[in-house]
């Protein structure tokens, strides 16, 4: 076993082969000890199982357990597996191939090292005849080669599954074998794919690899193929023309799908057809269901790899698109809607604009992660100057999006923001179902942005806000938004442990959670602490949070700030935290003093952490905080008024206690995880069947 986290991965898929991974996978692991082996075991007996899991424990590999759904679908468990444990590129290998150490650590480094680029050794079979040098695809035709010479000078067109290494971003770019495709044919489909995508393929001619070919067949007899085999290499060659080729090219395959059908039937001998009618009926049958692939008026979505342990065939493909890469209130909350998602067996790709916390998290809870280069709303951007530049980026977006939706459309979109409308533009320009989890709660900018920024609304199939605010303020221009928005409270997780009281004695120890920037309210918090201290009371402030790009004067004049007597010593700029429990443990009172805020998840966070709170009396805080019960609530940017309560606190300890005991009780009825996790599988349900909110939902929590 490693110690520390991998930095390779092997995938082998197993059905009934255990006896192969002792004689081919173990001598090639053997020598990679920078890599984990993951066996993605699909046997359907308990003694086929009990044999791999002995194999898998005698040399210290990971195990996925799965239901028998085809090669590319148990691949993709077994790469998901291995991303989860960070590595940096997978090779996928069949069990019946024979590859050198050195020879495998050669794709995978070389992998790593060009994360644009798919690799694949020559592959030959047993007799020294190269079985694999290159595969070329011949449209007009709609055949296959992959021998000696089969693609001469020119590009290769597709690599082989037997021996594929991928570099961990390459593989989240393609999305991982299309579980559409049982067996055959899907490793030209993810080639294709690949290429769309901007990947190059390679074969390394310097890396040679053995295949036993058909080791890992059931054989009726010396040369008869399986009936899975005839009826997979003819089905699934017409399934690749109705999902990627144009309707001229769809109609020549159909007609030439006999003269393919005879090809696959002879690779078993002509002798078969004398001892069974089974092979000719195989043929037939899987051609039948071929050409009704092919001619389907509507293309069938190629899915994103699996989770280990999810059955993945039949799965609901979901594209989140999301605005940030951190880990703050509106990132949390999204983990949560991942989190609820994968749990109702929904295949997950959440899209982020660039590197960041938020990624490893997400990949933690089984979803694809992807990167893509492409603009947010910032209030920035929206001044005049910049608006020409905001309409060229926006029009990109849209247009890059929409091609990649239709490229491999999912089920359903879910844009978890306003402030990235072109994720919904394009959803609606593939024809792919979408839903606006509205979280920006804007009230008081002119007519004529909030036109703007709500327009996109109007194309979703459905609309969801975190808060009666946030519905209120989609709707001063286009009321129909606020009718049929449906409202779901954040759901937040408590602490691990039940929270202890604050420590007695000392001064008043206050925390605030949050951004800094106007919008938070930290400069109301540092002239309230001022107030306070003025008027004798022992307050201690820190503060965990950074800036937006754009809002550094502001933490500038915050640590100007900071240098004035009245504040000298007692506040902490401690930029990002997380987690933030240990230090709302620490912490007699929390301070939530947004001017703008469209729910606050800070504000559970603290009365789940059992502490009073002072908030604004705006928007959702005021939805969450009950003033005098589980709370107190203040005028938004009143300083003056934000000391008082604080000077209240502090020479009252009873109600601090009474406040903390109550805000906690509320927070766990109110605003679980299980509640919202129920509401938004509910949202996804009627999203994927495009069901209409035909009148407005009340709050659910």
């Amino acid at each position: 076993m490693l110690d520390g986290a991998p930095r390779y991965g092997v995938v082998v898929v197993n059905h009934r082969s255990a006896d192969l991974l002792r004689r081919y996978l173990a001598a090639t692991a053997a020598g990679l000890d920078d890599a984990v082996v993951v066996v993605v075991d699909n046997s359907p007996g308990v003694d086929d199982r009990a044999a791999a899991r002995a194999v898998v424990e005698e040399h210290g590999w990971e195990l996925v357990t799965a239901p028998n759904d085809g090669f590319g679908a148990g691949v993709n468990r077994g790469v998901a597996h291995a991303l989860a444990l960070g590595v940096h590129a997978v090779l996928v290998l069949n069990p019946d191939l024979a590859l050198a150490p050195a020879g495998a650590a050669a794709l995978l480094a070389a992998a790593a090292r060009e994360p644009d680029v798919l690799l694949s050794p020559v592959v030959v079979d047993e007799a020294g005849r190269v079985w694999f040098g290159g595969g070329a695809l011949d449209l007009r035709r709609g055949s296959t080669r992959a021998g000696a010479g089969a693609v001469g000078d020119g590009a290769v067109d597709w690599l082989s599954g037997a021996c594929l290494a991928s570099s961990a971003a390459a593989w989240r770019r393609v999305g991982g074998f299309d579980p559409a495709y049982f067996m055959y044919w899907e490793d030209v489909d993810l080639s294709w794919r690949a290429r769309a995508a901007g990947l190059r393929l390679a074969v390394r001619d310097d890396v040679v690899a053995t295949h036993a070919v058909g080791g890992t067949q059931e054989h009726a007899g010396s040369r008869r193929r399986s009936d899975l085999y005839y009826v997979q290499n003819c089905r699934n060659r017409l399934l690749f023309a109705g999902l990627h080729l144009g309707l001229a090219d769809r109609l020549r395959w159909v007609l030439r799908a006999p003269w393919w059908a005879r090809r696959v039937l002879l690779r078993g001998g002509r002798r078969q057809l004398l001892e069974s009618p089974r092979p000719l009926l195989s043929v037939v049958g899987g051609t039948l269901g071929g050409v009704r692939e092919a001619l389907r008026p509507r293309r069938r979505a190629p899915r994103a790899h699996v989770a280990p342990g999810r059955a993945g065939g039949g799965a609901r493909r979901l594209v989140v698109a999301h605005p940030s890469t951190e880990l703050y209130g509106a990132d949390l909350q999204m983990l949560e809607t991942l989190r609820a998602a994968r749990a109702d067996g929904w295949d997950v790709e959440l899209v982020l604009p660039g590197e960041g916390p938020l990624a490893a998290r997400a990949a933690a809870l089984g979803v694809q992660v992807t990167r893509a280069d492409l603009p947010v709303l910032r209030k920035a951007l929206l001044h005049p100057a910049r608006l020409p530049g905001l309409a060229v980026a926006a029009a990109r977006a849209v247009v890059r999006t929409t091609r990649t939706l239709r490229r491999t459309p999912p089920d359903a979109v879910y844009v978890s923001t306003l402030t990235i409308p072109w994720w919904v533009a394009a959803a609606r320009l593939a024809r792919v179902p979408v839903l606006c989890h509205v979280h920006e709660a804007e009230e008081d900018q002119p007519r004529v942005v909030t036109a703007a920024l709500t327009a996109p609304l109007l194309l979703a199939d459905r609309v969801v806000t975190n808060s009666a605010a946030a519905r209120r303020s989609i709707g001063p221009v286009f009321r129909s938004l606020a009718e049929r928005a449906v409202v779901v409270h954040n759901g937040v997780p408590g602490p691990a442990a039940t929270p202890a009281p604050p420590a007695p004695g000392g001064p008043l120890r206050v925390v605030l959670v949050g951004r800094l920037s106007p919008r938070k309210g930290t400069d109301v918090a540092l002239e309230a602490v001022a107030q306070a201290v003025a008027r004798g009371h022992d307050v201690r402030l820190r503060v965990a949070g950074s800036t937006f790009t754009g809002y550094e004067w502001f933490e500038r004049d915050l640590r100007a700030r900071l240098d004035e007597p009245a504040l000298a010593g007692r506040v902490e700029l401690l930029g990002f935290v997380h987690p933030t429990w240990p230090l709302l443990a620490e912490a007699d009172v929390v301070l939530v003093p947004s001017r703008v805020e469209p729910f606050g998840n800070t504000a559970v966070e603290a009365m789940l952490a059992a502490r009073a709170v002072v908030a604004s009396r705006v928007q959702g805080l005021a939805e969450i905080v009950r003033d005098g019960e589980t709370g107190l609530l203040v005028p938004p940017g009143d300083a003056a008024a934000l000391a008082d309560a604080l000077g209240r606190l502090a020479e009252d300890p009873a109600l601090r206690a009474r406040l903390a005991t109550a805000a906690r009780a509320d927070a766990v009825a109110r605003f679980s995880t299980e509640r919202y996790a129920a509401a938004v599988r509910a949202e996804l349900d009627r999203l994927a069947s495009r069901g209409p909110a035909t009148e407005p939902a009340p709050a659910l929590g």
